[in-house]
């Protein structure tokens, strides 16, 4: 049960963890030297809302009588579906899938009236290893691919949903070191997608550099747009340079670019923006497609200066493997123009979000907050100016 700063429960939702959050738990050992006591079986959903340069509190505690406590999400998977697609989100924003290969193939938003095809898919980058007759390797410093291979589940998975009253998940485990967590948020309009990766293989002696492709309709004309360290966003034209003409040399690595909040693709119509949670690189290499390079491990020093190659890796119980990764990015389509306000507005929440404190109190016992919310700005002086 979740109360609010004035007592009234609000609504909630518990969410089955997935298995490769369960997995990324035994870093806590790695850390701390010690595993977690208790097992984790649910994430807790709810609505916050804050007023301005204020806080607010909430009381998460066991419900003890009949009443509208937290609902559990319904779980469904795509060998239960009786339809060809399966439809995700409740609010103006839908997603679907298509139940026989559980991939995502439409964009709907009917406030917008925005219906859009669209893909999601992995591949990865060989590293070049620096032969003798072309030393220069992939490393730390320098990305210089050799070739692109897609990544095609290893084998048969169903795709899972989680449906609930705030929102619903996509679960999908792409093979035994990639898996996705997708939501759409109710009352929001965006996809935000959680992917987790790790670790990467290495035993066939090739270093890899794990990418993800948004593919749309967008006829961007080889033309996107990247954040200048988070600032203003900059045009970018595949193969070109304003300054100077370009001898194309490095087809791949030669049209990515830092991406520290966001990237987008437009045309006549329409425009897909993506915003990251972290620096990534990225790129559209195709129109109508946007790429990021998620998680890297390489083999070779690109000899640059560290002096040590790109290839980290974790120790439990002196048992060492390569880094998992975990971490998130958002997908939003418009109709042209309307997409910046969201790239700003929300790229402001990922850049400062909230921040969080807690405490225990013995439910038999409650604490009482003598100031449960508070805002530094006063609502009558607003009023009268």
């Amino acid at each position: 049960m979740v109360r609010d700063s004035s007592g009234g429960e609000i609504e909630s939702q518990l969410l089955p963890i997935s298995n490769a959050t369960l997995h990324i738990r035994k870093y806590v050992k790695a850390y701390l030297g010690e595993s977690p006591h208790d097992a984790l079986k649910y994430w807790l959903a709810f609505s916050a809302s804050l007023p301005p340069l204020g806080f607010n509190t909430y009381i998460v505690s066991g419900a003890k009588q009949a009443g509208p406590s937290s609902t559990i999400s319904l779980v469904q998977t795509s060998n239960e579906s009786t339809n060809e697609t399966i439809e995700v989100g409740q609010g103006s924003l839908k997603l679907l899938y298509s139940a026989d290969e559980g991939k995502l193939s439409h964009y709907l938003n009917s406030r917008s009236l925005v219906t859009s095809t669209a893909g999601q898919s992995y591949s990865y980058y060989t590293g070049n290893d620096g032969t003798d007759k072309d030393p220069q390797a992939s490393g730390a410093y320098v990305f210089r691919p050799n070739s692109t291979l897609p990544i095609k589940p290893q084998y048969q998975v169903p795709l899972t949903v989680m449906r609930g009253p705030l929102l619903d998940e996509v679960h999908q485990q792409l093979n035994s070191w990639i898996s996705q967590v997708t939501r759409v948020y109710k009352g929001k309009e965006h996809a935000e997608v959680e992917f987790t990766i790790g670790p990467i293989p290495v035993d066939d002696g090739i270093g890899k550099e794990i990418t993800t492709q948004i593919t749309t309709t967008i006829k961007s004309n080889r033309t996107f747009y990247t954040d200048s360290n988070g600032r203003d966003f900059i045009q970018r034209v595949r193969d070109t340079r304003t300054d100077w003409e370009l001898q194309v040399n490095q087809p791949i690595a030669g049209n990515y670019y830092p991406v520290n909040l966001g990237i987008y693709v437009q045309d006549n119509s329409t425009e897909l923006s993506v915003l990251v949670d972290r620096s990534m690189g990225g790129s559209s290499l195709v129109d109508g497609q946007i790429e990021l390079m998620l998680h890297r491990r390489l083999l070779h020093d690109d000899s640059r200066g560290v002096g040590e190659v790109l290839n980290e890796t974790v120790c439990v119980l002196d048992r060492c493997e390569g880094l998992t990764i975990q971490g998130k990015f958002f997908l939003r389509i418009d109709q042209l123009g309307e997409g910046a306000k969201w790239r700003r507005t929300f790229g402001q929440e990922i850049y400062s979000p909230v921040l969080l404190a807690f405490t225990e109190q013995d439910g038999s016992n409650e604490i009482n907050f003598p100031l449960p919310t508070f805002s530094g700005i006063d609502p009558i002086l607003l009023l009268t100016q």
